[in-house]
């Protein structure tokens, strides 16, 4: 066939495409249905975790909002996480880490609406924190990372610098929990999931920050852990110092290679200096760290590792420039999240953000909704609002692709602009125009 045949060809299917509500230029199709379950709901009575005994019920079962935080595949069932935050009041509130499972069974099952109903996921409190002499603390960290049958967990556990008094010492400290996902013996096909931590990695990594001068570490919060080639389980942190009396922050990452017994920095621990953003991928056998400093926020710097994150260069070449084209960095942690994956045989990018919209009649003239995209550094693609009618901007979610579907774990705005309820909402008609969109960019790009 000659060449202008299969440009035709080609021309041919985007018109097609097009007219179904499909367009390569970047601007949102049709509207699409996403079907929500409300996992994690303010206010419902939680049972407490393995160990743990309360005081009083109404003080400590009741979760006032939630924070974040992760939706991974592991072992045949779909597990979320959420952080809630209960207590009395602002200054004498602490946190508790919910899980819900589901076991799915055969991948088939992902299509049935049945599947993923609320009544298919399984409660389970994982962690619960109590009063430490009576300083409001903080947990934070980035999303699970999932190896095996192993879900990795690791939160930072600080103490408010500002509460209480201004005497009290800052506390800090990184705790991993890890979740093993095994068969039931009470249900045919159904999943266990049982929890140990918080294991505090604290004093395995003092020795190791001293030779940097490095007074604290954070868990990046946001970004993702990582597990890469089967066998190393990746952490993004933030390495924090005083010099001259200002606060320096060091991108730096842990890993382990033996299913989270033991921790280490890579070779050059400081990986990046002045490092105020921090986001860690893996893309086509790489990882990545892509973070902005102080001065120039939107002024990247990419950080490559070919060997499970072991040792660091900077990159060069067309990619960092490519990354900042996408307008995605420096990424905010509210409604905004990046994932990498292969569909198909294309590595992609899939991230959402928060654009304006004229919404006529409105009195607020214009909302603010998410939307996802779609790149792989040559096309990118609005695909459009994840949830398409809604203009209450949500302040989380995660994205999860696995076995060809795309799912999300996101919140609503509750009372006063808090966090509301978590929902799990399966991305059918995205992935539907996704697939659509990658066969279109095949078809024109040969």
């Amino acid at each position: 066939m000659s060449r202008r045949l299969l440009n035709s060809a080609a021309l041919l299917l985007l018109f097609v495409l097009l007219c179904r509500g499909v367009d390569a230029s970047g601007g949102a199709g049709e509207q699409m249905e996403s079907k929500e379950v409300e996992l994690f709901r303010p206010e419902e009575v939680t049972v407490p975790a393995a160990g743990e005994e309360r005081e009083t019920l109404d003080d400590y079962s009741r979760v006032l909002s939630f924070h974040c935080h992760s939706l991974v595949d592991v072992n045949g069932a779909m597990l979320a996480l959420a952080i809630g935050v209960y207590g009395r009041s602002y200054d004498d509130m602490y946190y508790k880490i919910l899980a819900k499972h589901n076991s799915y069974g055969d991948v088939s099952n992902f299509e049935k609406d049945v599947t993923w109903a609320a009544k298919q996921w399984t409660p389970k409190t994982v962690f619960e924190q109590f009063e430490k002499g009576g300083y409001r603390t903080f947990l934070f960290g980035p999303k699970a990372v999932v190896k095996a049958n192993k879900t990795f967990l690791l939160l930072s556990n600080v103490t408010d610098r500002y509460s209480v008094s201004f005497q009290t010492p800052y506390f800090w400290d990184l705790e991993l929990f890890v979740g093993d996902v095994t068969a039931s013996t009470a249900v045919p096909g159904g999943k266990t999931v049982s929890w140990e931590g918080p294991r505090s990695l604290k004093s395995t990594l003092l020795t190791l920050m001293g030779k940097y001068s490095w007074n604290v570490l954070e868990a990046a919060r946001g970004t993702r852990g990582i597990a890469v080639g089967g066998t190393t389980v990746v952490f993004p942190l933030f390495a924090v110092s005083e010099k001259a009396g200002k606060e320096e922050r060091t991108c730096t990452v842990i890993y382990s290679e033996d299913d989270g017994d033991t921790w280490t920095f890579p070779d050059a621990a400081a990986i990046a200096n002045d490092c105020m953003d921090f986001t860690l991928l893996e893309w086509q056998g790489k990882l990545l760290i892509v973070t902005s400093g102080s001065v120039i926020p939107q002024l990247l710097r990419v950080y490559e590792s070919v060997d499970m994150g072991k040792t660091w260069a900077k990159m060069v070449g067309p990619f960092p420039r490519q990354l900042s084209q996408l307008g995605l960095f420096p990424m905010h942690p509210s409604g905004t999240d990046i994932i990498t994956a292969t569909i198909g045989s294309k590595s992609v990018l899939l991230y959402t953000q928060m654009l304006f919209q004229y919404v006529p009649g409105d009195t607020k003239d214009v909302r603010r909704v998410m939307h996802l995209f779609l790149s792989d550094f040559v096309h990118a693609h609005d695909v459009g609002p994840i949830f398409p009618g809604s203009f209450d901007p949500s302040p989380f979610i995660t994205l999860l692709y696995t076995k060809g579907e795309l799912f999300a774990l996101h919140a609503k705005y509750g009372e006063y602009g808090a966090s509301g309820s978590l929902f799990f909402t399966r991305l059918t008609e995205q992935m539907r125009q996704i697939n659509s969109l990658l066969q279109t960019w095949e078809a024109v790009d040969n």
